[in-house]
């Protein structure tokens, strides 16, 4: 199984699953309705929130990210 992790803080040893933009362990359609409530801001995300939806980790959120994250649900088994 592979999953996409970055470690936001060593020290404390926080790891944010990249793309559970909603913390719920997983990588799903969910996450990209989040996206798409920050991005029109309907929602406010924390920022474990902000670095999980950064897909691509260009440093913005942005369609690039849901259509990544997209491309990666539908092809991930």
């Amino acid at each position: 199984e592979t999953k996409l992790v970055k470690t936001v803080d060593s020290c404390l040893g926080i790891e944010i699953l990249v793309g559970d933009v909603n913390g719920d362990g997983s990588v799903n359609i969910l996450d990209v309705v989040s996206i798409v409530a920050y991005m029109t801001d309907q929602i406010d995300l924390s920022d474990g929130s902000l670095i999980a939806a950064d897909f691509n980790g260009d440093g913005s959120i942005n369609v690039l990210d849901i259509v990544m994250m997209i491309d990666y649900i539908l092809t991930t088994p």
